[in-house]
Order: C-alpha cells, then sequence, then structure tokens
C-alpha cells in the first residue's frame, strides 16, 4: 500500500524545486513566492487526501476479494466433502431400507398369526364345535362336470335336430311321408317298400300275398276304396288314372299291383296301357307287338266282353303306333267312347299313363278319369318335379300320393306303412318293378314310333 502511495509524491518535487529556485532568486518576502507556496501547500493537501480516499477504496476492495477468496475455499472444501458423505449415506440408506423391509415382512406375519389366534381363542370361547376338520378338495370345484354335460347332450341334440332339418330341406328328394303331406297338402295313401325279387305278370301277389309289398298294395286299395261294397253303390266303374312325375317312378308296377289286388278281391278289372310311347304295361305281360288301344282310338271296333265271371283282369295293350302321335290319338273321340263301354262292363278300370313331365298325354287322360294317384320315389324324385306335376294335374282328381321304393327295414317309422306285420320278410316289390322302369325299356321308343315324333 505505501508503494502504490510513493508514486503520487514524484510529480510534486518538481514544484517545490521551483519555489526554492524562486525563493532563492527573490528572497522569502516576494509576494509571488508566498503565493506559490500557499498553492503548493493546498495541492499537497488536496493531494494527500485523493491518496488516502483511493488507498482506502482499495483497501478495502482487496480485503473484499480476500474474503471471498477464503469464502469460496471453503465452499468448495466442504462441496467435497459432502460429495462424499452423500455417497456413503446414499449406500447406508440402501441397507436401512432392505432391513426395514425385512421388518416390515416379519411384522405382517406377526400380525396375521396374532389375528388367527386371537380369532381362535373368540371362536373356542364362543362355545361353537367343531363338527368335522376341513380336508383339501379331491376333485375340482370348478367346472361342474354334471352341468357341462348336460349342456353338451343338450347341444348334441340341438345340433343333430338342426342337421336332420337342413338335410330335409336340402334334399333333392322327399324324405318321410309327413314331409310330402306337409309340403303338398296332400295325403299319402300308401309308401310301397323296395323288392329283392322280381317275377313274371301277376305273380307277386300269388307268390308272396303277405309281404310287406303286397300288404302295402293292400293298403292302397283300401285307401282308394276300391272294394266291392264301396263300388257296388255306384252306376259306373271308377277310372283310375295313374301317373308320375318323370319315367322310372314306378307307376307301371303299381297301376298293374293294384290291378291284381283288385281283381284278387273278386272285382272284374280292365288295366289299360295309356302310355303308348313305351306300353310298359304290355311289356310287363308280355302282349307287346300285338293290337291294342292305338288301334281302337284310330277307329278299330272294341267289342266288350258279355259275360264276365269274377275275378276277372283283362289287358288292354298299347298298340301299334306307325308313326301316329301319342298325343294325337289320344285326343280321338273313340278313347271317350272305349272308356264309357269299359266303365259299363268292369267293376274298375285302372289306365297306366305316361309320366306328366313335358307330355301331354296324360294331361288328356286326366280330363276324362274319375280318380288320379301320382307316384314318385323316396328321396330320388326331385320335389320340383313332384310340385310341377301336381301344378299340371287337376286338383280335384287327385285322390293322393304313392310313395314308391322305399326301404323295407325302415325302422324309423319315416315311411309310416313301410313295415307292416306280415308272415313273410321276403320282398316282393320288385315283381312290379319290370316294363317300363327298367333301365333298358327307360330310353327304348315303341316299335312303330315315328322318328320325328315326340
Amino acid at each position: 500500500m505505501r508503494v502504490i502511495l510513493r508514486e503520487f509524491y514524484p510529480p510534486v518535487n518538481p514544484g517545490r524545486f521551483s519555489e526554492q529556485d524562486l525563493s532563492q532568486i527573490s528572497g522569502t518576502d516576494n509576494p509571488r513566492v508566498a503565493q506559490i507556496r500557499r498553492q503548493a501547500a493546498l495541492i499537497d493537501t488536496q493531494i494527500d487526501q485523493e491518496v488516502r480516499r483511493i488507498a482506502s477504496v482499495l483497501e478495502n476492495e482487496t480485503r473484499a476479494l480476500e474474503s471471498r477468496t477464503a469464502l469460496l475455499t471453503q465452499a468448495l472444501e466442504r462441496a467435497g466433502g459432502q460429495s462424499e458423505m452423500e455417497t456413503q449415506n446414499t449406500v447406508e440408506l440402501r441397507e436401512l431400507e432392505r432391513i426395514a423391509e425385512a421388518y416390515r415382512s416379519r411384522y405382517e406375519r406377526y400380525l396375521n398369526n396374532a389375528g388367527l389366534a386371537a380369532e381362535l381363542q373368540t371362536f373356542a370361547s364362543s362355545g361353537t364345535q367343531v363338527v368335522k376338520s376341513a380336508n383339501f378338495p379331491t376333485a375340482p370345484i370348478y367346472p361342474p362336470r354334471k352341468v357341462f354335460l348336460v349342456l353338451g347332450v343338450l347341444f348334441g341334440v340341438a345340433v343333430a335336430i338342426f342337421s336332420i332339418m337342413m338335410k330335409e330341406a336340402l334334399a333333392k328328394g322327399y324324405r318321410s311321408a309327413g314331409q310330402v303331406e306337409r309340403d303338398l297338402g296332400i295325403k299319402v295313401l300308401s309308401t310301397l317298400p323296395e323288392a329283392d325279387f322280381k317275377y313274371n305278370g301277376t305273380g307277386a301277389l300269388q307268390a308272396e300275398p303277405f309281404s310287406p309289398f303286397s300288404e302295402a298294395i293292400s293298403v292302397l286299395r283300401q285307401r282308394l276304396r276300391l272294394n266291392a261294397a264301396s263300388l257296388s253303390t255306384q252306376s259306373h266303374a271308377p277310372l283310375l288314372l295313374v301317373t308320375s312325375p318323370e319315367e322310372g317312378d314306378g307307376k307301371t308296377s303299381v297301376s298293374a299291383a293294384v290291378a291284381a289286388s283288385a281283381s284278387s278281391a273278386g272285382l272284374n278289372v280292365l288295366l289299360v296301357d295309356g302310355d303308348l310311347r313305351y306300353a310298359g304295361v304290355s311289356a310287363l305281360f308280355d302282349m307287346d307287338g300285338g293290337e291294342g288301344l292305338s288301334d281302337v282310338l284310330r277307329g278299330r271296333t272294341w267289342l266288350p266282353p258279355t259275360r264276365l265271371g269274377k275275378c276277372v283282369l283283362d289287358v288292354m295293350p298299347a298298340g301299334n303306333l306307325d308313326g301316329s302321335q301319342p298325343a294325337d290319338l289320344l285326343e280321338s273321340r273313340y278313347l271317350a267312347q272305349f272308356l264309357k263301354s269299359a266303365r259299363t262292363t268292369y267293376d274298375l278300370v285302372i289306365v297306366d299313363a305316361p309320366p306328366v313331365a313335358n307330355l301331354a298325354d296324360s294331361l288328356i287322360l286326366s280330363d276324362i278319369c274319375s280318380d288320379l294317384v301320382l307316384v314318385f320315389k323316396a328321396e330320388e324324385t326331385s320335389k320340383d318335379a313332384v310340385r310341377s306335376a301336381l301344378k299340371r294335374l287337376p286338383e280335384a282328381k287327385i285322390a293322393g300320393i304313392v310313395v314308391n321304393f322305399v326301404d323295407p327295414d325302415d325302422k324309423s317309422g319315416r315311411w309310416m306303412n313301410a313295415q307292416l306285420y306280415s308272415t313273410s320278410r321276403i320282398g316282393t316289390a320288385g315283381v312290379y318293378q319290370l316294363g317300363n322302369v327298367g333301365a333298358e325299356n327307360k330310353s327304348e321308343r315303341r316299335r312303330g314310333l315315328a322318328d320325328g315324333a315326340a
């Protein structure tokens, strides 16, 4: 500090030297000298005051800097010590937390044990007795097996019923008699079982009169009221027309079987082969190639027998077409004359008509018949074909439906009388599955039919 103050004195010394020089020159009484001395003394005083002020300021600043330096040094020392202390404190804190967690777990176990002991003590002091100690379950409580078993059975039954309904709805043909009646609104007269053996002509009913097929034909005849008691009150014999939606449904078999059954019951029956195209009845009775209905329809005179006995079964074959159109022949006026004469001679007249599909023959014959029966195959003839055939036939004359080729071992009862009580289990429906239902006869045209005739 003293070194700093000394730096202010050199500028003053030249003035002092001037004052001495002036005193030597002018003397001590010179006013100018006195004035210079006063000025010099004033300047020295001001300089001294200013120097002291600056020295005081610098001293204060120096002390402040020294204090700040000391504070910063202490702060750095404290910061280094606190960092080490914090690291150590963190480690100790983690250790204390682990110890506290362990003590807390022990304390909770202690409280649980204490609570259980208190409950047991309260239970014992309340007078309650333990009847039976609790045991560990040996079987699962959930899921309840019985409930799920019952639900599974019910679900299976529902799925089965739904599957059956869908199968019946999507099936090509009808699968039960009830389905036929519900869908068509027409009663099923009889269901004829499928056969295993084949006979010629009408030998089936004679060979196996108690077979399921023979019994089914009897059921059909009774439901058509084709018996002596019912027909004795009528002035004219009924004219029964038997047809089918498509070929191969077995209509010729049914026509021949009903005629044979009615004949064996004491009626005089005339079976007319109205299928001029394929002549199934003619082939069945081995009468193909001779004169028949076609000749009568051209004007050939037909003389009914003058005397008939009982149980007579006569057959009118189809005859030869000789290139004529079957529909044109059936529209002849001779058809009505022939059938009228036949109805006055016989007790029953059955006409085996062609299939309804795409032919006008059955429609012509249906106009002059008294009753009509539609025959189709079980589960094979399409539903659309059956519905289409019924729409084309006169509804008022439809006596009912006959379902053919039913499984003879049908145990579900879907086809009602397919399983009848009988003394023989030999199927004989095949006896009448000849003629126009055979595969060899389905596409063969009648001899004499013109190639251009439809």
